[in-house]
């Protein structure tokens, strides 16, 4: 990423959520922290393709 600055984050989750995400993540050819991210992003997309364009959710 092109000199973005990303904080950290640190979350907690139950071991078989975590075993899941990093089975996929292997599956998808990257990393725990990427498969996360990735999964974030889409589900932001799926929200906001829900409340049509133009609806703030931040």
């Amino acid at each position: 990423m092109d000199n973005i600055k990303l904080a950290p984050l640190g979350i907690r989750m139950k071991d078989e959520l975590k075993a899941y995400l990093r089975n996929r993540a292997v599956e998808n050819h990257r990393s725990l922290n990427a498969e996360i991210v990735v999964r974030l992003e889409q589900s932001r997309t799926n929200e906001l393709a829900r409340v049509g364009p133009g609806t703030s959710i931040n």
